[in-house]
């Protein structure tokens, strides 16, 4: 039958049905790919990371990938993302699942997700002010989206170009199997420490860190996934640079002990540690590439003295 003696209900009909057959053959297609490990395709070197939407693929990894091969999740923002937690000693497997600029808010809905299987026995939580100050996504990412985006949408194409290299041809890994960011290259640190003037941390010293109402509650939840779940929960803060330590020290033990009332447990300040690895970190400025930044190098030393740190402790 000639198209021209289609009937507009027939065209619509036909074209739905096209429409239909081609949506159904991307998902079933993106169902043998699995490039996120949501349909639990085994695959034996891991799931690396190549996408420029962090946010996207570690919710799609929390939904199988992560529970299914890591009992231990180590979150935070952007200064614990490169934490080789590979390096990590004792029985435990961890996945660094911090999102960089990354909030309790986003956090959140990644822990609650990778623990709903129950196969995650403990969580390090590498917390910062930042992660309290607001209580709002930073992205249009959601968790809630990601689960239906995984059967077929523009970001999942993406995130197939990036891992084939996209118009170069040379993928670019973003994070590895154990979700740990890729070794990436700043400007030296020098030029940060040439601009850095102490004003704004001598006014966080005088007013504190600001801290938003509702991350209150959020901290809140976080405790009462863990306790539901019975998983260990270990929040530390992270280490900052001893001149900026120096100058907000008073800030900071304020901002520990508020936390460690919110969640009804100590929380750990590895900025006061004797630990010779922390202490040389924290004293030579050169290892951060800014205020609150380890170079690599000086992550790859610190996250495994933290984490034994962290593990010392009562």
């Amino acid at each position: 039958m000639r198209i021209s003696s289609w009937t507009p209900q027939a065209f619509l009909a036909r074209g739905l049905t096209l429409v239909a057959l081609i949506a159904l053959s991307f998902a079933y297609a993106n169902y043998l790919i699995d490039s996120l490990g949501v349909f639990g395709h085994e695959k034996p070197e891991g799931i690396a990371i190549y996408h420029t939407n962090e946010r996207f693929a570690k919710y799609a990894l929390a939904l199988r990938y992560i529970p299914d091969h890591f009992d231990t999740l180590l979150i935070g923002g952007s200064n614990s993302d490169n934490f080789p937690v590979q390096a990590t000693g004792g029985p435990n497997k961890v996945y660094n699942a911090s999102l960089n600029g990354g909030n309790l808010c986003e956090l959140l809905p990644l822990v609650e997700r990778a623990t709903a299987s129950g196969k995650i026995k403990k969580i390090y939580f590498c917390i910062d002010p930042y992660h309290t100050k607001n209580a709002s996504y930073k992205t249009g990412t959601r968790l809630e989206t990601t689960e239906h985006e995984i059967y077929g949408s523009v970001t999942l194409l993406k995130s197939y170009a990036y891992a084939r290299g996209g118009l170069s041809g040379h993928p670019v890994q973003l994070n590895a199997a154990n979700g740990v960011l890729a070794d990436r290259v700043y400007a030296p640190p020098q030029e940060w420490w040439e601009t850095y003037s102490p004003a704004e941390d001598e006014k966080i010293a005088r007013e504190g860190f600001p801290f938003d109402p509702a991350a209150e509650q959020q901290l809140r939840r976080l405790a009462e996934i863990c306790r539901e779940h019975k998983i260990q929960l270990r929040v530390f803060l992270y280490i900052y640079p001893g001149p900026i330590y120096k100058v907000t020290r008073p800030a900071v033990l304020k901002y520990q002990r508020n936390v460690s009332r919110i969640l009804g447990q100590e929380v750990l300040n590895p900025n006061e540690s004797s630990q010779p690895v922390l202490r040389s970190v924290i004293e030579d400025r050169a290892n951060f590439r800014d205020g609150c930044h380890l170079v690599e190098p000086a992550a790859q030393k610190v996250w495994p003295a933290l984490y034994n740190w962290v593990e010392a402790q009562p």
